[in-house]
Parts: structure tokens; C-alpha cells; sequence
């Protein structure tokens, strides 16, 4: 007949086996935060995508309703940091009695910027204008801003010369830029300028 010894049947784990654990689950969860922040990151490149291009076809569709001309401005704003460079965006219609909102200002998600070379965003040829105190004052930054800006016309052509291309690429600020110019993620909008129909181009 066996006897029970007086140890335990099932020894439990040694502490350096918990260590082992608690290791692998710690690698494992730090991948996964970093999976999850690139998503979320090359996500917000796709939304400003999707932004830009609604608020262009709402553009038309205001200066077509009220037969004006609406005027879209890409703005040039500091962030916490006081860089600058453009990440927001509003419409405005043209009245006889002056510019009047159409939108409030938009900003793209949090992150994303234009392009600053003139062949990956070619609006940025356009004359460069300082806001002074009759300029709109915008949350956050009031008076410190530039922008460029082009009208649609009620036709829904564009103001922007025909014999151009003219496009704007959005990218993550703190993206290591690549050979080409341009970080791994980036956005394309190309806006034909008789149309206006904006096309939309990723890598």
C-alpha cells in the first residue's frame, strides 16, 4: 500500500519561473501598444485624407447654392512647441460685404501636417499671407498664423492655373522622412483644377 509522501503532490512555480512569465507577457503587451500606436498613427493620415476631401466637395456645393465664390485656406500654425508649419484648414464665402466663415477652423488629427517641399505639396507656390488684426483670430493661436488659399467658383472650376498640378500630401510630423522625400506613411490629394474633383493617392 503507497503512503502519501510529506511533501505536496503539485509543487507550485519557483519564482524564477513567474519572473519568465511576467517577462514574455511584458514583451508581448509592449508589442502590441506598438502595433496598436502605428495603426492609430497611419489612421489619423487617413482621416485628414477623408476630412480634406468632403470639405473640398462642400466647397462646390456652397459656392454652386449661394452662386459665390468660396475660398478654402490651408493655415500655417504653431503647435505646443511654437513649430510651425500647416495643419488646419477652413472655407469661407466670398460676400460683397466681405469673407464670411462657412466652417469653423479644422484641424487635422493630431499629428498630421502638410508637406513643406513645394513638389510634394504644390500649393504651398501660392502667395504666402500673414493674418494681421482684421484677420479672423483662430482657438488657441488667435493672430499667429499664415496661410494660402484658392476659391471655387460657382461653376465649381477652381481660381488655381490650369496648366499646373496642384495637390497637397498630409504626413505624421515626427515621421523619419525616407530616399523619396517623404515618410513610410504619407497621403496624396490631387485637385484638377477645372473640375475641382480631388483624387486621392497612397504608397
Amino acid at each position: 500500500m503507497n503512503r502519501p509522501s510529506g511533501k505536496s503532490q503539485h509543487a507550485g512555480f519557483s519564482l524564477l519561473e513567474l519572473m519568465i512569465v511576467m517577462a514574455i507577457l511584458i514583451a508581448l503587451l509592449g508589442t502590441s501598444v506598438a502595433t496598436f500606436q502605428k495603426s492609430a498613427r497611419a489612421s489619423n493620415v487617413a482621416s485628414t485624407g477623408e476630412i480634406v476631401v468632403g470639405n473640398l466637395s462642400l466647397a462646390q456645393q456652397i459656392a454652386n447654392t449661394y452662386n459665390r465664390q468660396v475660398e478654402v485656406r490651408f493655415y500655417r500654425l504653431p503647435d505646443d512647441t511654437g513649430a510651425m508649419a500647416y495643419r488646419a484648414f477652413q472655407l469661407f464665402r466670398i460676400e460683397p460685404s466681405g469673407n464670411k466663415a462657412a466652417t469653423k477652423p479644422i484641424r487635422f488629427p493630431q499629428g498630421v501636417v502638410l508637406a513643406s517641399a513645394t513638389d510634394k505639396t504644390s500649393f504651398l507656390t501660392l502667395t504666402q499671407q500673414t493674418a494681421d488684426a482684421s484677420s479672423p483670430r483662430l482657438p488657441r493661436v488667435g493672430t499667429n498664423y499664415q496661410y494660402v488659399a484658392f476659391q471655387f467658383k460657382p461653376t465649381g472650376e477652381t481660381s488655381l492655373d490650369p496648366a499646373s498640378k496642384w495637390f497637397l500630401t498630409a504626413i505624421l510630423e515626427t515621421d523619419p522622412i525616407q530616399s523619396n522625400g517623404l515618410p513610410a506613411n504619407f497621403l496624396t490629394i490631387q485637385i484638377d483644377p477645372v473640375s475641382g474633383k480631388p483624387s486621392v493617392f497612397r504608397p
